[in-house]
């Protein structure tokens, strides 16, 4: 196998792992409507847009981190998930997700 192959495999699996993580975070509950969601059939919502701006205004570790990502239904509930345009609630889970990544490079310094 190829290293480029090999690199896009394991993102696969890395994106998959996170997408379980979430789903098991939220025991299968749907973030945005509170009902079931099936293992086969959910989408990752991000909470604060993947958005050029919004990337250069927070940080892609921001945007990318799995605070601000939630397992949600596809179409409406993925879209309810949105507070990009709600400052308050975007510095609040910016706020949050800084403190779990400083929380995060103390135990790995450990």
């Amino acid at each position: 196998m190829n290293q480029s192959k090999a690199r896009t495999e394991g993102k696969r699996r890395d994106q998959w792992e996170e997408r379980l993580a979430i789903f098991d975070r939220q025991n299968g509950i749907c973030a945005c409507c509170g009902r079931p969601l099936a293992l086969d059939d959910f989408e990752i919502a991000h909470r604060i847009m993947n958005g050029k701006w919004c990337i250069e205004k927070y940080g892609r570790e921001v945007i990318d981190h799995p605070l601000n990502k939630a397992a949600t239904h596809r179409g409406r509930c993925n879209s309810g998930m949105l507070i990009t345009y709600n400052p308050v609630k975007v510095e609040s889970l910016v706020r949050q997700i800084k403190a779990q990544i400083e929380l995060d490079s103390l135990d790995k310094r450990s």
